[in-house]
């Protein structure tokens, strides 16, 4: 999202009308641009990733999460050759079946 003049009059006549506030008042356009670009890179990793969307590196450590909202750290192992299928292990060696979901571990957790 690029932070423009035209933007930054609309949320600041949104913000006006539901708050009665001016919050983006005297804000400089240049200044917030760094921000939005830390905030959408934050949120891309933070996003849960189907597994139809796209797999996670073979055996790297990610968040998983089944369809039985079961979340927990694990690796994709395998895919199946005749099925296609995606087989994924716990960090203790356990398999999870039914993941639906992933997304990278926290860069501090590495």
């Amino acid at each position: 999202m690029e932070y423009t003049k035209e933007l930054h009059e609309f949320w600041d006549n949104v913000l006006s009308k539901a708050t009665g506030f001016t919050v983006l008042n005297n804000v400089d356009a240049d200044s917030i641009k760094p921000l939005l670009s830390e905030i959408t890179r934050l949120q891309s990793l933070t996003q849960w990733v189907g597994v139809e969307d796209r797999l996670p590196i073979m055996f790297i450590s990610v968040i998983l999460l089944t369809e039985n909202g079961i979340v927990g750290e694990g690796k994709l192992s395998m895919i199946d050759i005749d099925t296609g299928t995606p087989c994924f292990d716990w960090e203790n060696g356990l398999t999870a079946t039914n993941v639906t979901h992933w997304m990278p571990l926290p860069e501090g957790v590495k």
